[in-house]
């Protein structure tokens, strides 16, 4: 019963929209010097009838309007994503009866005033989930899905309706057609009636919580009639099923089953409030939402002209009126950067295939411009990396085998190097080549890095809170040097013995055909082990592997150079073979110090890259009641980022409101795969001088206060 209330919410609503819609863009078409009459305005009431019949019909019965009635679609795109929903025996009969009921609707506009193709509508899972997502101001887990069952299905029907009501009050004025005005109080009445149903059987279920989140109905209604709200940027002009007394009827009621203005009166709405929120972009020229392509009709088509051709930046002016806020989902932001795109750029694009703009192959822009653009999209395409990210909220099977392939590569790896050490050791002693001896080195030298990364692998995964309270990933990049520091070792040694072989003309003696067999076959079989390795470790997202990969790959060079050097030295030029092993040791001492210098980087709290910058200044602005940031930066603290992001509040926000912000703004930056750790500070103003100390220097009694401390 409880998901019966949204439906009729959802009718009215949507019928009202439609209305509102036509009036406001009559004054808009008026002041162009155009006319827009009666019809017009009625005529784009079949924008939300569409969307209502498709979506009603399509969930009770898994079908729509191209097998009820397809000639009322006039050619028009089917609808994308609209499916049968899982709806019990009460509320399954209802949205049946409503679907049929909008078919009706449909019929008797373009009947009487004339009709045009169905708009592209999505009304897909996904569309669903990310306008959820926005209104309740996190990403819900699992996604919301409408047709999971009555309750979502009733609460997705709630999205959009009520935002007609709105419009009606100021469309009705200016119907002068007596004939028009019977067809819109005839078509208002079965709406209003369906609002008045769903409204108030949601209100009776109004404590119930949504499976499996922690809102409850009322929360819900809440929430996306506060983000109608936000989209409509006029202030408050919708309100959920439950409202403080200051906002109920007479100031005395605390239910909302009829939303209305204190003297119990319908609010009213302009043509760019109403746009803005259908299409979930705030902007009444930029379609996307439930309407990808945009509405139809000559009211909507005018309201889409007004602002054609203005000329602004792509992710933000700069100006108040278009900062980053939460109602800038990837989707609005996208349809915004599309938008503002010149024409000449934006005449080539797929409206229905955005995500795949390739401006290199753009002729109409210069080199400048296309990098220009590509930067642009790239850090677009990013904000939806992050939207994905933070909506995970587990570690699924995928993790779990990622991490197990991790564990193998190393386990081959060590066992690959027991294996070779020995053939090589053998290789060693029957060509008495220093090249070789050197390779040999390697694989000992190999197996003793092997076995540090192997116990830094394990080190990591045992973990003591209370003797490290933040873990013990710091290991890894510890554990990488050291092993670094033995390659870089292992260098020195060899340029030494090479040069002393050089410098005393002591050459090696020359090679039987059966050693040279052995050679042979013992360097070659290890090269291509090593090579098999190399190709398996090198495409892992976990840093020990790929310093595993980084070994292996040196070992492919090593034994070619050392094989080559030690052939050429036994055939033709004794000092090939020094010299072979001199280039060895250049070649891993310059390797394995990059490697050192590298991750030791990451141990002294380098900053973050800008565009990591982006994503986290992304997922703070888009967090609910967040009003300025005041300071967002990331540094390395081994090998992930430490994140610290200093936010402003609400001065009068309760204290356990304002933690709760706080806390899930921290585990969403947690979420990020390149986050450790994030601190989140939070303030009631931005103009306060720097809270911590500046970087002074440490004197050397205070460092020796602290060695001696930690001993």
């Amino acid at each position: 019963m409880a998901t019966a209330g949204s439906i009729s919410y959802y009718f009215s609503s949507a019928f009202l929209f439609v209305l509102a819609f036509n009036l406001l863009s009559f004054q808009a078409m008026t002041a162009s010097g155009q006319e827009a009459n009666d019809g017009d305005m009625v005529q784009f009431a079949l924008n939300l009838e569409f969307m209502e019949a498709e979506f009603f019909l399509s969930g009770a019965l898994g079908k729509g309007l191209d097998s009820i009635s397809p000639s009322l679609t006039q050619g028009g795109p089917a609808p994308i994503g609209a499916q049968k929903a899982n709806l019990d025996s009460l509320v399954g009969p209802i949205i049946e009866e409503f679907g049929y009921q909008e078919v009706g609707h449909i019929r008797a506009i373009v009947t009487r005033v004339g009709g045009f193709p169905r708009p592209l509508l999505n009304l897909s899972r996904q569309n669903f989930a990310k306008v959820f997502d926005l209104a309740v101001g996190f990403n819900l887990v699992p996604p919301f899905d409408p047709y999971a069952n009555s309750v979502n299905f009733l609460l997705a029907a709630y999205l959009i309706p009520y935002v007609g009501m709105g419009g009606y009050v100021g469309v009705i004025p200016n119907l002068t057609a007596p004939a028009t005005l019977d067809l819109a109080a005839s078509l208002l009445g079965v709406e209003a009636g369906q609002d008045a149903v769903v409204r108030a059987l949601l209100y009776e279920r109004r404590n119930q919580k949504v499976f499996p989140y922690i809102l409850t109905v009322a929360d819900f209604t809440n929430r996306i009639s506060a983000h109608r709200n936000r989209l409509g940027g006029s202030g408050n002009k919708d309100e959920g099923l439950i409202v403080p007394t200051t906002l109920g009827a007479e100031n005395r009621t605390s239910s909302n089953v009829l939303s209305a203005d204190p003297n119990s009166l319908s609010y009213a709405r302009t043509p760019a409030e109403i746009l803005g929120i259908v299409y979930g972009t705030g902007n009444a020229s930029m379609p996307g939402g439930f309407f990808p392509l945009g509405a139809n009709g000559k009211i909507a088509t005018t309201e889409k002209s007004e602002t054609a051709g203005v000329k602004t930046p792509l992710l933000g002016s700069g100006g108040r009126s278009r900062r980053l806020s939460r109602r800038n989902s990837y989707n609005s932001l996208r349809s915004d950067f599309i938008s503002r795109l010149p024409d000449k750029v934006r005449a080539g694009i797929d409206p229905e295939s955005p995500d795949d703009i390739d401006f290199s192959r753009t002729s109409a822009l210069n080199r400048g411009e296309k990098e220009y653009y590509e930067a642009q999209f790239a850090t677009l395409k990013s904000f939806e990396e992050v939207d994905f990210a933070v909506a995970a909220d587990c570690v699924d099977e995928d993790d779990l085998e990622e991490q197990a392939q991790h564990e193998r590569a190393m386990k081959i790896s060590n066992y690959a190097n027991i294996i070779l050490l020995g053939l090589k050791i053998y290789a060693t002693v029957k060509s008495g080549s220093i090249a070789i001896a050197a390779s040999t080195l390697d694989s000992l030298l190999d197996l003793m890095a092997g076995g540090i990364l192997w116990f830094t692998h394990l080190a990591m995964k045992n973990i003591n809170i209370y003797k490290y309270p933040i873990g013990k990933l710091r290991v890894q990049p510890v554990g990488i040097i050291i092993f670094a520091a033995i390659m870089a070792t292992l260098g020195f040694q060899v340029l030494i013995q090479a040069l002393e072989q050089l410098i005393t003309g002591d050459a090696t003696e020359k090679m039987t055909s059966d050693q040279l067999v052995w050679l042979y076959a013992i360097m070659i079989f290890a090269t291509m082990v090593k090579l098999a390795l190399w190709l398996y470790c090198r495409t892992s997202g976990n840093k020990i592997v790929r310093a595993y990969a980084k070994d292996h790959y040196f070992d492919v060079v090593t034994n070619v150079v050392g094989l080559v050097a030690a052939v050429l030295a036994d055939k033709f030029m004794w000092w090939i073979d020094p010299a072979g092993a001199i280039i060895l040791a250049i070649y891993t001492i310059t390797n394995w110090s990059g490697t050192v210098l590298e991750n030791a980087v990451s141990l002294v709290g380098q900053s973050a890259p800008p565009e990591f910058l982006q994503k986290l200044t992304y997922i703070t602005i888009m967090h609910p009641q967040v009003k300025r940031i005041d300071t967002v930066r990331a540094y390395t603290f081994g090998v992930l980022y430490f994140v610290e992001v200093d936010i402003e509040l609400p001065e009068e926000l309760p204290l356990k409101e304002a933690h709760a912000i706080g806390e899930t703004l921290q585990i969403k930056l947690e979420k990020l795969p390149d986050v450790e750790r994030a601190f989140v500070h939070l303030d009631f103003e931005c103009d306060h001088k720097p809270e911590h100390s500046e970087n002074r220097t440490v004197t050397m009694p205070e460092i020796n206060s602290l060695v001696g401390r930690s001993r």
